[in-house]
């Protein structure tokens, strides 16, 4: 249990942070553009191939900085290599790289496409022009976007070209998809099905995170409250069973270096319950140990073991 409910939590800081993860990314194109970050995205004619670097020329930018209009393009290693011929527009999605060089096999290579007259790619180049000429003219007021075939994809509002206020996104059959309240730092996704499925809120003191269950509407599977410290931050975590009665609670501790972060141990308090309700296990954890004396529970609350585990075994 412990296990997956760490793997969930290491999911949960990818989820929430905002870093790109195109090839597994369940944003929508607008929800990815709209705070104009992670990204240079330009579109390019291809001048040659060499080594596994094309040169190419570039025609227009949308998102990023490009110092001059000449740029190399990495695809070593990658499915782009090779694959684009001389006098090739290719719209280029690049989360690594700056000034003449970027690279092709980063993290958001599936974007990464030739330039044809289908009209899904021409609505996506309609698309980051109006963006960029928000980013770039620094735009105020209320803007709506939409789906090649004219169904609303994003609503909300700029101030200099800053999203403000509150932003929607939409799925394609027209269901809210993502609500974010820049104002109070609140953002809550939506399945297909209308049913919520996340709530994030952040403040200066702490981070709420709370996934929903994919079976009833509103009820609450995880909460995790992330809180700040000298060297990263604990999060407690909260699992709970489908009659809402908690099932477990715990503290998994982080180490922040720059923009790493790793998994330091399992601390404090844990417990465990019941279905209904009633205690399972109790006790405390140091570094991913168990120390103390650990409680066991039968489910009508009863003592039926407990053991001391002193300074800490090896237990995970």
């Amino acid at each position: 249990m412990k296990q997956f409910t760490l793997i969930l939590s290491f999911c949960l800081i990818n989820f929430f942070s905002g870093f790109a993860i195109c090839s597994g990314d369940s944003r929508s194109f607008t929800e990815i553009l709209f705070q104009n970050k992670d990204f240079t995205i330009f579109k390019c004619k291809i001048q040659g191939y060499a080594k596994g670097w094309y040169t190419a020329q570039v025609l227009e930018t949308f998102m990023g900085k490009i110092d001059g209009n000449i740029v190399k393009l990495n695809a070593k290693l990658g499915k782009f290599a090779g694959i684009y011929k001389t006098g090739d527009e290719v719209l280029v999605y690049s989360s690594d790289g700056a000034g003449t060089e970027f690279n092709l096999n980063g993290t958001c290579d599936d974007l990464t496409k030739i330039i044809t007259p289908n009209e899904q790619t021409q609505h996506e180049l309609k698309l980051l022009a109006e963006f960029a000429d928000i980013f770039k003219n620094k735009k105020s007021g209320e803007f709506k976007f939409y789906y090649a075939n004219k169904v609303l994809a994003a609503e909300g509002n700029y101030k200099s070209g800053k999203p403000a206020g509150t932003w929607k996104h939409y799925y394609a059959n027209t269901q809210l998809k993502t609500e974010q309240d820049f104002e109070n730092n609140v953002t809550k996704y939506y399945a297909e099905n209308g049913f919520i499925s996340s709530y994030t809120k952040v403040t200066k003191d702490s981070t709420l995170n709370l996934i929903y269950s994919n079976k009833t509407n509103g009820n609450v599977s995880y909460k995790f409250v992330d809180i700040p410290n000298d060297s990263g931050f604990v999060s407690v975590n909260y699992e709970f069973y489908e009659n809402k009665n908690i099932k477990l609670i715990q503290s998994l501790a982080y180490l922040v270096k720059g923009t790493n972060t790793s998994f330091s141990g399992t601390v404090g308090k844990y417990s465990e319950f019941w279905d209904n309700g009633k205690v399972k296990v109790q006790g405390n954890y140091s570094k991913s140990k168990r120390v103390g004396i650990w409680k066991y529970f039968d489910k009508t609350g009863k003592l039926i073991s407990e053991f001391d585990n002193k300074d800490g075994d090896t237990k995970k």
